[in-house]
């Protein structure tokens, strides 16, 4: 963890990082806890994969456009594979959870949502990709 302690530490967002701890999760990138003064992040580090659709400015511009919903945390800072977000204290929701009514309410995107974003579109070639 050395060198991605080293990039982190090397982050103009922050003045002085502590306590750089892995978090759960990841598929596509790696992902720890950082703590910056009085105040806790996630820094999310990866690359775009293009085969599987993986590609981080949208990542980037879908989470700036959640966070203007106010269904997302706010993006502190990114750079080509970095992206440093504001942490929330919560746990991620099982299946069962998920189902809950209070869960299926969602807004929806709308105008906010980026333009070149087409989710069904991309579920549908990424099928087509995968099937081949």
């Amino acid at each position: 963890m050395s060198d991605l302690t080293e990039l982190i530490t090397g982050l103009p967002c922050f003045k002085a990082p502590s306590n750089i701890t892995p978090l759960g999760g990841g598929i596509t990138n790696t992902n720890v806890t950082v703590e910056d003064e009085d105040c806790k992040y996630v820094v999310r580090i990866g690359s775009d994969i293009a085969e599987h659709g993986v590609m981080r400015w949208n990542e980037l511009a879908l989470s700036q456009a959640a966070y203007k919903l106010g269904i997302s945390p706010k993006v502190i800072y990114h750079k080509t594979g970095v992206l440093v977000l504001e942490f929330i204290d919560a746990h991620t929701l099982d299946e069962a959870a998920v189902r809950e009514p209070f869960n299926t309410n969602y807004k929806p995107c709308g105008e906010d949502t980026p333009r070149n974003w087409k989710m069904f579109a991309f579920s549908n070639s990424y099928f087509l990709a995968i099937s081949n």
